[in-house]
């Protein structure tokens, strides 16, 4: 489950996780009181962007400071990432899009447990005017 910013997991997935995150215990209720407990959130530490702005198409409609991209809001029609990532965290915020964002490898280790019930969306195909749209790019496991 996505929440802020954060993931909420299960003991399994939470050992994916090493650096650059917080991690807590959680307990969650659902819609019938039934408590949840066993499950963890895990929060990124680290603001990093792997989009590569001079191939992107994107807009700015919003400047609060022209220096720091998070205090501005983007709007992008195409995104390009950086191909070379040996340096990037595995789990961050995006700098510029203000989402969850996890490495590759990190989705297919979640398959290779059999962790489900979360979806997906390859960075390159995220469309802001798609996101409440049915949409084929979405991975769902």
């Amino acid at each position: 489950m996505i929440f802020d910013n954060s993931l909420i997991v299960i003991q399994e997935a939470k050992d994916f996780f090493k650096n650059n995150v917080s991690i807590q215990p959680a307990t969650f209720i659902d819609n019938d009181n039934k408590y949840h407990e066993n499950y963890w959130l895990i929060k990124p530490s680290t603001y990093y962007s792997a989009i590569s702005l001079d191939k992107s198409d994107y807009e700015i409609t919003f400047i609060l400071d022209s220096n720091e991209p998070l205090f501005n809001t983007y709007e992008f029609e195409k995104i390009v990432t950086f191909k070379e990532t040996n340096n990037s965290p595995s789990i961050f915020i995006d700098t510029y899009l203000k989402l969850l964002v996890i490495d590759e490898s990190i989705l297919e280790e979640f398959k290779k447990q059999k962790i489900s019930g979360l979806s997906f969306l390859n960075i390159e195909a995220f469309k802001f005017r798609k996101i409440f749209q049915e949409n084929n790019d979405i991975i769902n496991i």
